[in-house]
């Protein structure tokens, strides 16, 4: 027969057993929260990607704004509606009869 002090050790040695499996799969940094981190992590770099690339397209929108004087004279005339001296400006109205 075992004894009383065995006996004890057995089942908390199981609980101990229980609690680590549990903590393991659920715990804070079990496994499932490692998954769910990496799942993010996934997702970030993807963002960072995408940034990088409209960082990308900035720039080179920046060195075509010091080195293209037509790109410069395209938007000023298209998004400020700017005029050269003696250019005929027609406007578009928005209202419709």
């Amino acid at each position: 027969m075992l004894s009383l002090k065995q006996t004890l050790f057995r089942i908390f040695f199981g609980i101990e057993v229980v609690v680590f499996i549990f903590m393991y799969l659920c715990g804070t940094h079990g496994i499932q929260a490692r998954r769910q981190l990496h799942i993010e992590n996934l997702g970030l770099s993807d963002k960072i990607a995408a940034q990088r690339i409209e960082v990308a397209k900035l720039e080179c929108e920046i060195d075509r704004w010091k080195t293209d004087s037509f790109y410069k004279e395209k938007l000023a005339r298209e998004h400020l509606g700017l005029a050269r001296e003696g250019d005929i400006v027609y406007y578009r109205s928005s209202i419709t009869e």
